[in-house]
């Protein structure tokens, strides 16, 4: 069975006499496969055998050896998927006549989805999760799914199956019960089963949770095999995650061969992590020589002889019995490209151009002119159109249709669209069935999947043997289709006019908009409507669906991808303008455009540029220019004529909060002029129309923040009396935290204690203090310990820096330290929670500066702040402490410099002043020439001369 079969598994289903939903496995001929299997396999002998060879090292061995990853590279129509079903059939066979329990799984990527997460591995996950729980294959039998050919929709019926078997999994891998919960929502798309989904506790889990999640499933499921074959097609269209799901199955794998196959990538245009695209790069340039665990294998054209040998096995005769024009005329029109061969031989056999001659050799058939041998399809498309031609009107008709819905379309959803808004009858149902299998015959199309009911409504039942009432909903059997060839959908792509495909998009976005499927449930479905509803050219549409979208991706932390769904949606926008180059642009759209748009279209794509650039990450080298968006986002509201017609101007308010982040981070150029002053001025203007006393305070403070971080403290302190006079932490800090995710304009009052230092006022920072520590900090959130070390880190340095390091010490602890560890605990993390222990120890140091020191707690800090990875922090977390009063590398050496003091060991107290000294040269480095940052560098400079002194002593 295992030599004539391949098993697909399908969505479990009730069955009489069982009390649990019952997997179905249904048996396909190897024919039947979907990845262009060839009756006819010629040609590529050197290429298989290298993969025939990989595969004899890891079955035909006793111990499991390390994955292997093999890439096959080339252009669309060289044979990539046939020679991998080659491949994969003897590995299967060889796997058998070894008694070897092999498991092959296949899936197709999907152009459009490289911003899905984890596209290609959802419906592995699925997989993994129907079979959990059976009992090991026999030796006898090899184990096949094809993950492609089953309805994604399917699932959604059998949410509590999946649940289940997803917590038992989890369970098994020591992932907590949430983490399935909030798992199968977030990848799988399946709905929510238990309290964990309930307000605000829903499980956050990062991509890289669900990374190591997909991998420990697979390695789980897989174990038990000798052999597991992983055959991923198109793979230059697979999502990053996915990629990252694949380098670490090679990294963990055992006894694991992953089969890719793509055409070439572009650099720009890859998901693929840099690194690893350069191993496979290096690895090309090799030759297999370089890296043991991949293989990368390009194929190219076909030789005069290959193709003589594809003609003859089709018409089943000797090469030598063909005529030698034949070969050269078929080989000179095809370019040696092997898809194209072989539908060259099928219209040659089709139109009867080849006959037997007297001689007993195959050649053109006597009626065919010179003339006509000779240019007889001399382009591939050309080709294509012939065949097409065979079809009536309507057949054509319905394969361009179907081109439009995508590489894969369903019966139901052609059936709709084809008879949009019209009544449909049965006979016309039975055409359009007809045509489809027709295509299938004429090798267009391939029916990857039939099963389960789509009901339609029949505005003429008479020829329909069990209904009778034009009323009646008529169950019609449901069928997936695909085109054989990515060139036959091209092909009937260019067969329409522009006009007449953003007709038919819309038609489709339309279709699939009504569905109703929210971007959690489904997020491919989503993406797909996104992109039917681009291609129709309806922006507004498009961007309003790109805004969803994104949201979506961002409550669940796939920042990367949401990112680029607002950067795809904003190049809508661009390209609508495209074409007129006397337009004037206001970043890079009409401004005709911007003034013609409704309020709530701008109030979209300014929301879009928000959400692209306030999840900048130095890490995200294509999204460096994070800011550019934002002043982008500023100009277009600024020059928009429509702007004075948003009724939301809360847009306004996230705008300048995110630009004022990124000015106060410094990590913008230098050599970029930037108009800081004017952000602020913009930002109290908008509050001010805005009439809010929460976003005007906000905005004041703001305001203040930025004239001292331009070296203004005088016009700081001005600002700052201004939102003094407004300011109620009674009245207003709720609502501020909830707006702006902490109280702002508290923490400022805490920034003000620095520059009334700065200009040696220091009657007014104390008195500024004691305000913040009686009347601020017990109105603050106390669950929100982000929010009170904003508002006390500088008062804590300034009490350290003037002998009361023991009451900064308390204060730490009572309202930041320990409510962290008891709201939240220790497996969870904030912005700062990198300095907690610095702070922590600095505190501890300076407070037993006019006492003895325990031996245990001087060891302990010892040995902690002499640790490699102690005094390593990111430049954005750096900059942004700098203008708190403190750099995190001043804090290091500050403890250092402490501790070396009371050293009395002479190489220890050597390392330690290496270090103070290191750090704070580190902490001087980020901070010379930058403005703002007066009472930092005041302090750094003081822990260098204390380091001077320290190892001047020494």
């Amino acid at each position: 069975a295992s030599e004539l079969f391949d098993f697909l598994s399908s969505p479990p289903i009730k069955a009489k006499g069982y009390s649990d939903l019952v997997p179905i496995f249904e048996p396909q001929s190897i024919i039947e496969r979907n990845w262009n299997k060839i009756e006819h396999f010629v040609g590529r002998e050197k290429e298989l055998r290298r993969m025939i060879q990989i595969g004899k090292q890891m079955v035909f061995t006793e111990k499991k050896k390390k994955a292997h990853m093999v890439l096959i590279e080339a252009h669309s129509g060289y044979g990539k998927s046939s020679l991998a079903m080659q491949s994969i059939e003897k590995t299967r066979r060889m796997g058998g006549s070894r008694k070897k329990k092999v498991n092959i799984l296949k899936n197709i990527c999907k152009e459009g989805e490289k911003l899905v997460p984890y596209s290609i591995f959802r419906q592995i996950v699925l997989d993994i999760l129907s079979n959990y729980g059976m009992e090991s294959v026999t030796s006898e039998n090899s184990y096949e799914t094809d993950s492609e050919s089953i309805s994604s929709h399917e699932s959604y019926q059998h949410d509590a199956y999946y649940n289940d078997r997803l917590v038992a999994l989890c369970k098994e891998l020591n992932y907590p019960e949430d983490f399935a919960d909030a798992l199968g929502e977030r990848m799988l798309g399946l709905h929510p089963t238990n309290i964990y989904f309930g307000g605000n506790q829903r499980k956050k889990i990062t991509p890289n949770d669900v990374l190591e999640f997909v991998v420990d499933a697979f390695l789980l499921h897989t174990a038990r095999y000798d052999f597991v074959l992983l055959a991923l097609d198109d793979v230059q269209w697979m999502d990053s995650l996915s990629w990252k799901v694949v380098q670490r199955l090679v990294d963990r794998g055992k006894g694991l061969m992953i089969l890719c196959l793509c055409r070439p990538f572009a650099m720009e245009d890859a998901s693929i992590d840099p690194g690893f695209l350069r191993q496979i790069q290096e690895e090309k340039a090799e030759n297999g020589k370089k890296n043991p665990d991949l293989s990368v294998i390009e194929l190219q054209p076909f030789t005069e002889s290959d193709v003589l040998m594809i003609l003859s096995a089709t018409l089943g005769c000797d090469p030598g019995c063909i005529k030698e024009e034949v070969c050269k005329h078929l080989f000179k029109n095809s370019g040696g490209i092997p898809y194209y061969v072989r539908e060259l031989i099928q219209v040659m056999n089709q139109d009867n151009l080849l006959e037997r001659g007297n001689d007993g050799l195959i050649g053109w058939r006597s009626s065919q002119s010179e003339y006509n041998q000779i240019t007889l399809h001399t382009d591939m498309n050309e080709l294509l159109l012939h065949r097409l031609d065979r079809f009536q009107f309507d057949g054509r008709t319905l394969l361009q249709l179907g081109a439009i819905i995508g590489f894969e379309f369903s019966f139901s959803e052609l059936l709709e669209i084809q008879y949009l808004s019209m009544n449909i009858s049965f006979t016309q149902v039975k055409q359009v069935q007809g045509q489809l299998s027709r295509a299938v015959k004429e090798n267009i199309l391939i029916e990857t999947c039939h099963g389960g009911i789509h009901k339609i409504q029949l505005s003429d039942t008479s020829s329909h043997p069990e209904h009778s009432k034009p009323t009646d909903n008529v169950d019609i059997p449901e069928k997936m289709y695909s085109f054989r060839h990515a060139m036959w959908r091209n092909c009937l792509l260019g067969t329409m006019l522009e006009e007449r495909k953003r007709d038919l998009h819309h038609s489709v976005a339309l279709l699939l908009e009504s569905k109703n499927i929210a971007c959690e449930v489904d997020l491919r479905h989503a993406m797909r409507t996104f992109h039917h509803w681009k291609a129709s050219g309806n922006v507004a549409k498009a961007c309003f669906l790109a805004k969803n979208i994104s949201k979506h991706l961002d409550d669940s932390l796939f920042i990367h991808q949401s990112i680029g769904v607002c950067l795809e949606a904003i190049e809508m926008w661009k390209f609508k303008t495209c074409g007129d180059t006397d337009q004037e642009l206001v970043a890079g759209i009409s401004r005709d455009l911007l003034n013609s748009i409704s309020p709530d279209e701008l109030d979209c794509l300014a929301r879009l540029h928000i959400s692209a650039a306030k999840n900048h990450n130095p890490s995200m080298p294509k999204f460096l220019n994070s800011f550019d968006i934002y002043q982008d986002c500023d100009l277009i509201l600024k020059e928009s004529t429509v702007s004075a017609s948003l009724k939301d101007r809360s847009i306004y308010f996230i705008l300048y909060s995110g630009m004022f982040n990124f000015i106060q981070s410094g990590l913008i150029a230098e050599d970029k002029e930037v108009d800081k002053e004017g952000v602020a001025v913009r930002f109290v203007e908008q509050a001010c129309i805005h009439g809010d006393p929460i976003h005007i305070t906000r905005a004041i403070a703001m305001e203040s923040l930025t004239m001292s971080l331009l070296g203004k403290f005088d016009e700081a302190i001005v600002a700052q009396k201004r939102l003094e006079r407004i300011y109620s932490a009674e009245k207003l800090s709720e609502g501020i935290c909830r707006e702006y995710a902490s109280d702002r304009a508290a923490q400022n009052y805490g920034y003000s204690v620095l520059w009334y230092e700065i200009m040696g006022k220091h009657d007014e920072s104390q008195s500024q203090i004691n305000f913040i520590l009686s009347r601020l900090l017990p109105l603050m959130p106390e669950k929100n310990v982000h929010n009170s070390l904003l508002l006390l880190y500088p008062v804590l340095l300034v009490l350290v820096d003037n002998g009361m390091a023991q009451k900064a010490r308390s204060l730490f602890h009572s309202h930041v330290y320990d409510c962290f560890y008891k709201f939240y605990g220790n497996e969870s993390s904030t912005f700062f929670l990198f300095i907690y222990e610095a702070l922590k120890f600095l505190f501890l140091v300076a407070s037993y500066d006019q006492g003895d020191f325990p031996n245990d707690e001087f060891n302990k800090i010892e040995d902690w702040v002499l640790s490699d990875n102690v005094g390593s922090f990111p430049k954005i977390v750096v900059l942004n402490m700098c203008a708190m009063g403190r750099s995190p590398h001043c804090i290091i050496a500050e403890i250092c410099i402490r501790l070396a003091s009371k050293q009395v060991d002479h190489e220890k107290r050597k390392l330690l002043i290496n270090k103070g000294m290191d750090q704070a040269q580190k902490s001087v480095a980020y901070m010379k020439g930058k403005s703002g940052v007066d009472y930092a560098l005041r302090q750094c400079y003081r822990i260098t001369n204390m380091c001077q002194l320290v190892s001047w002593q020494a």
